[in-house]
């Protein structure tokens, strides 16, 4: 039987696919990043952050053309300190202008 995951036309499904951003880039406080990376951070799914975000529960996006979005990263590394006490030992970003 045809596996097509393994086919290399067809792409793997969004759940299986890895961030190429590495986690310490959340350190850099103006760095971009793509939604798979904040997925993998917060351990929430993109749906439940695109919900949050509507009701203003989590970080604004910053939006780079009509389909590209990312976050800023010391807006997201505040958000993890807040949210969770695990995270308070984050070195403390400059998100200035990042709001």
């Amino acid at each position: 039987m045809l596996n097509l995951h393994e086919h290399a036309a067809v792409p793997a499904p969004r759940s299986d696919r890895k961030s190429c951003q590495p986690h310490a880039v959340l350190l850099i406080p103006e760095a971009h990043l793509k939604l798979r990376t904040v997925v993998e951070l917060t351990g929430l799914s993109e749906s439940t952050i695109r919900r949050r975000v509507a009701t203003g529960d989590f970080p604004q996006p910053v939006r780079h053309g009509k389909r590209c979005t990312r976050w800023i990263a010391g807006d997201l590394s505040a958000w993890l300190r807040s949210a969770d006490p695990r995270y308070a030992g984050l070195r403390p970003s400059n998100t200035e202008g990042h709001e």
